[in-house]
């Protein structure tokens, strides 16, 4: 009888257990890290499409509009990264939640794509994983910082006036959308 070790057990003999358990670990931060980036890079199309809709207005709509696009993206930002001790442990709470209804549709996933691979080959597959992960984090930093950029700018943009300031907001948002590393 096989022992339970992780939540795909049942594709694992012994022998192959440490390869496989780490392809598990692997393919769920691979998960993790693409949801995270998938979030931020909607963040960064609804700024786009809010931008486009906001050239349909007159100066001074499109000034507020502006402004509320930009606190609204980095309000985003903020709440991601982990906001405050209450509202982060709600979060995580629901993470737990969700992650526990997943498991067993994830497992099914992960040992349909690995059962038939032999460790040579997992060990090839955990390397382009891990390359995965780090490009999608890599990602993922380049938006967050790209964001915290136009929080800064923004900030330094409140000593001038009005007009101005509309064109500086007009690049910095231009800056996030626009951006080659997207």
């Amino acid at each position: 009888m096989m022992k339970k070790k992780g939540k795909i057990a049942g594709w694992m003999s012994e022998g192959q257990s440490e390869v496989r358990r780490e392809t598990e670990q692997l393919c769920n931060d691979l998960e993790a890290t693409q949801q995270d980036y998938k979030k931020f890079r909607l963040l960064v199309e609804q700024l786009h499409r809010e931008y486009v809709e906001s050239k349909e207005l007159d100066f001074f709509r499109r000034y507020r509009q502006l402004k509320s696009m930009i606190k609204r993206t980095v309000t985003h930002l903020r709440l991601s990264n982990g906001g405050d001790a209450l509202s982060s442990g709600l979060k995580q709470m629901c993470r737990d939640f969700v992650r526990q209804k997943d498991t067993s549709a994830a497992a099914q996933r992960i040992e349909e794509r690995y059962k038939d691979l032999s460790d040579d080959a997992l060990l090839e597959q955990n390397v382009e994983i891990q390359e995965q992960i780090t490009d999608t984090k890599r990602k993922t930093d380049i938006i967050k910082d790209l964001i915290h950029e136009m929080e800064v700018q923004y900030e330094e943009s409140k000593r001038y006036i009005a007009i101005q300031r509309y064109r500086l907001m007009k690049g910095m948002i231009k800056e996030v959308i626009n951006s080659r590393f997207l």
